[in-house]
């Protein structure tokens, strides 16, 4: 039997705050840019075990502290590493968080980091978009999963001089006007949850790719201390090089 203990000062589930207007554009990037380097940890290939899959991430399934930081409390699903491997599904009725499943894997029938990426990019469009699906949302058929909404509506377009590249943002328009919101940010952001949320498994980014386009944003080049980017990458083992972030 195996345990993790967290020594932390409790805020709030992230599945209770999504919605919240106070909850600001800063920190929603910090909670993603947080759980993007735990996840790309997890995933790291190790010569001597598998990666670590989580299987069920979910919304409600992750405590933040109050200064922001995420942490996964349930790994009822957990596999790889140390603990037994699960490449195929043990229980064709348990195959993760309703909302978060990633369908190919389903049909399939074999777990791989794909599944968690996807459930990330769920996870993403969330936190940005400002939609949830709730318990009651499932006994009406006419209300999509939050990455059916996403798909649906996700249209990109040249921009008005139809030069450069194609741009669409699903940012909810509350957090426009939030303090470090950049346009360009959430074009790329928007791109980059829809590439997680792809319905064939090779598509979708790897959770370092993730951490890399993270880098990218312009928020977190300008905020980089004040969001604290520098010792989430120390803590979770990821060294950028200094003049650029970028990943080594």
């Amino acid at each position: 039997q195996l345990g993790i203990i967290y020594d932390l000062k409790p805020l709030d589930s992230l599945y209770n705050l999504v919605l919240k207007d106070n909850f600001t554009w800063l920190q929603r990037i910090k909670v993603v840019f947080g759980l993007a380097c735990l996840l790309k940890v997890m995933h790291d290939e190790d010569p001597t075990y598998l990666p670590y899959l989580v299987h069920n991430i979910d919304a409600a399934h992750i405590m933040l502290d109050q200064d922001y930081n995420p942490k996964l409390c349930d790994f009822s699903m957990i596999s790889g590493g140390i603990l037994p491997a699960k490449t195929r599904l043990p229980n064709p009725y348990v195959l993760g968080c309703y909302g978060y499943i990633d369908l190919h894997s389903c049909r399939i029938g074999k777990w791989s980091e794909e599944v968690d990426v996807f459930a990330f990019g769920v996870l993403l469009l969330m936190l940005m978009s400002k939609r949830v699906f709730t318990e009651e949302d499932r006994s009406d058929f006419n209300v999509p999963l939050v990455y059916e909404w996403a798909q649906s509506v996700y249209k990109p377009k040249r921009s008005v001089t139809g030069i450069g590249k194609s741009v669409c943002s699903l940012v909810h328009r509350s957090l426009l006007v939030k303090p470090g919101f950049y346009y360009s940010d959430g074009h790329e952001i928007t791109k980059l949850a829809m590439r997680c949320v792809e319905y064939f498994p090779s598509r979708r980014p790897t959770m370092k790719q993730i951490v890399k386009h993270l880098l990218d944003l312009r928020v977190i080049r300008r905020y980089a201390d004040i969001l604290g980017i520098h010792q989430m990458l120390r803590s979770h083992g990821v060294f950028p090089q200094k003049d650029n972030l970028a990943l080594t």
